[in-house]
This record gives C-alpha cells, sequence and structure tokens, in this order.
C-alpha cells in the first residue's frame, strides 16, 4: 500500500512517499510565490521517478502547521482534489510540527517535549508544542505568539524546553530569543515523521489547519 505525506513549511515543501512502510521517496523543494503553481507537476514527477502515479496512493498525511496560511490551504486543496470522488482513499492532517521536530530531534526518547518555534513577523514569534509518545510526535496542547516582552517573561519555562525552528527564521528568533537560552534550526523537516505518525486518525478532514494567529484582528483590537 502506498502512503504519501506533503509538509507545507516556511520556505520549501516536504515530500514522502512509502511502499508498505519502505521509504521511497524523501525530499524538499523550495517553493516561494508563484512557484507553488508548480506543486502539482513537481509531486507528480517525484512520484514517476520510483513508479508510482498520484492515484495510486492510498493513504494522504497533510501537514496541518503552523504554517503560512495560502501554503497550508493550497497543500490541504491539492490533495482534497486528488482524492475528490474515491472513498476508499484515506487522508487526514497531521501537525507539521512534527515534522520540525524530527528534523531537529530525530533520535527522541519517549516523553521528549519539543517546543517549535516560528517567526510570526511583527517582532513576535509563534510557538507549538509536541511530544514524542508511542513513537509519533504528538501536539500537548500549547501553542499561542510571544513577543519580547512575553518571552522574557516566560523565560524561565523556556529554559526547561528543547527549542527548534526552521532556518529561514533564524534573524527573527536571534532578535527575539535571549542569547544565552539553548535553541536550534535544521533547513528543514522530516516529512517521514507525518507518514509514520500512528496518533492522529485518517478521519478525511482535510479542514483541520493550524492557524495560529487566525485573523486580522487581533484581542482587545476593534
Amino acid at each position: 500500500m502506498y502512503e504519501a505525506a506533503i509538509d507545507p513549511a516556511p520556505d520549501r515543501i516536504g515530500l514522502a512517499l512509502a511502499d508498505s512502510g519502505r521509504v521511497l521517496v524523501k525530499r524538499h523543494i523550495v517553493m516561494r510565490a508563484r512557484d507553488a503553481a508548480r506543486l502539482a507537476d513537481w509531486v507528480s514527477m517525484a512520484f514517476a521517478e520510483v513508479n508510482v502515479t498520484v492515484d495510486q496512493v492510498q493513504r494522504w498525511s497533510v501537514g496541518s502547521g503552523p504554517g503560512s496560511f495560502t501554503a497550508l490551504r493550497q497543500v490541504a486543496a491539492l490533495v482534497t482534489g486528488w482524492t475528490f470522488g474515491r472513498p476508499e482513499v484515506e487522508t487526514r492532517c497531521v501537525p507539521g510540527a512534527a515534522a520540525l521536530a524530527a528534523g531537529g530531534f530525530p533520535h527522541p526518547e519517549g516523553g521528549t517535549k519539543v517546543m517549535t518555534v516560528y517567526d510570526g513577523r511583527n517582532s513576535e514569534l509563534l510557538y507549538y508544542e509536541v511530544e514524542f509518545r508511542e513513537g509519533s510526535w504528538v501536539s500537548t496542547g500549547r501553542s499561542g505568539i510571544m513577543n519580547a516582552a512575553a518571552i522574557a517573561e516566560h523565560r524561565a519555562d523556556l529554559a526547561e524546553c528543547a527549542l527548534v525552528g526552521y532556518e529561514c527564521g533564524r534573524p527573527a528568533l536571534e532578535r527575539l530569543l535571549p542569547s544565552d537560552l539553548p535553541w536550534r534550526t535544521v533547513d528543514a523537516g522530516d516529512p517521514v515523521a507525518l507518514l509514520e505518525n500512528r496518533a492522529y486518525p485518517f478521519d478525511g478532514d482535510l479542514t483541520k489547519l493550524i492557524y495560529i494567529r487566525p485573523a486580522v484582528y487581533l484581542p482587545g483590537q476593534p
């Protein structure tokens, strides 16, 4: 059985394909702005290299974020289109934070908690915590937005976390995180961590996208 995962990370798309647990494809492509128009062709060409078509995939895991509003919706819509009218194909959302955590900590112990951090723009960072349980990275329910003042206030808590972000967000993270606070970055997450995740059911709902900043309106603002 062919299973695939596609993860819209901040500056690139991650892709993985496996056949009955054997990984056939694992790669990334830098994708910005109008590059996204090539996404469907890029996935098809990557699968063609191992003689697999998109229609042969029986399970899709879609990275649900946190991430770009546009990228998350684009990937979810693309997989929805590929699987439309095909009830035998299973789909689900898995937090893309799991791929980021796996990229930064490829050999975790059970119970390991990782705070994934992202450039939230506006001199803020977004955070989303995951924990390694029974072989899969799962959400702990902790997520939100922090500015410099909030980071300083919660510095002791952050010092107890393993922190990881994407290299493309390093300049923003360096401006916000205290210089003596340990953290790391990775160029790309591991999309195989989404494909192999057993914590999230194949419920056919690709609308469970994680928007930590869900709208332009903020609490207390008109």
